[in-house]
């Protein structure tokens, strides 16, 4: 499993070990990462020390940026229409799961026209579409281009007219890039104390073992 840790849990004082005690009571083992929303979450410090107990606890999203940076394998956005869809009981077709009800978010009716067989329609509308997979469209002036991703409709859908819209949403942006930022400079100071990066690898790599047993 990843979970993540959130302030409903702050303000229960639940503990990032309750958490693994009680996953760990139901047979299940994984890691739990902090919500983007917590500050000053996964010191260079605290990871240090969860080391020591095998028991790691990194921010959100920690373990996709840092495949993409080893890997060099630019992230990518949810795909809607292109790759994934939503039909609702009565052949409604939607982006998401999400938008099932909101009427202006409606891309059709499997049993008549919809975005797949009359695209121009409804791309007029939600202009996002055609260009899902071309960031430089999108996102192009942003330095986090191919290491941010995640949910489309979080970052392109305007709720206030139902649309998917080509610019993101700014405020969301920033709180991003920033919560990015933070992880890529906890990387580099994983990478740069020789000790903790041994121990670090030797955390993945006791993980990777235990997920192919």
């Amino acid at each position: 499993y990843e979970a993540t840790y959130t302030e409903h849990y702050i303000r229960n004082n639940i503990t990032h070990t309750d958490l693994h005690k009680f996953f760990n009571s139901i047979g299940l083992e994984g890691i739990i990462t902090d919500d983007i929303n917590i500050k000053g979450s996964s010191s260079i410090q605290k990871v240090s020390e969860e080391l020591k107990f095998s028991e790691l606890e990194l921010p959100e999203g920690f373990w996709s940026i840092l495949s993409s940076i080893v890997y060099k394998e630019p992230k990518q956005m949810c795909q809607i229409i292109k790759k994934t869809f939503a039909v609702s009981t009565t052949g409604n077709i939607y982006a998401c799961h999400m938008d099932n009800g909101i009427e202006e978010a409606n891309m059709g009716n499997i049993f008549g026209k919809n975005i797949f067989n009359s695209p121009e329609e409804y791309i007029r509308k939600h202009p996002l579409i055609p260009l899902l997979d071309n960031k430089e469209k999108t996102c192009g002036g942003c330095w986090a281009i191919n290491i941010c991703a995640g949910c489309t409709r979080k970052w392109f859908f305007n709720k206030k007219n139902s649309r998917y819209e080509v610019i993101p949403n700014k405020g969301l942006c920033i709180q991003n890039r920033e919560h990015i930022e933070r992880i890529i400079l906890l990387i580099s100071k994983i990478r740069k104390d020789k000790n903790l990066w041994e121990e670090f690898l030797n955390f993945v790599n006791q993980k990777k073992q235990q997920f192919h047993e």
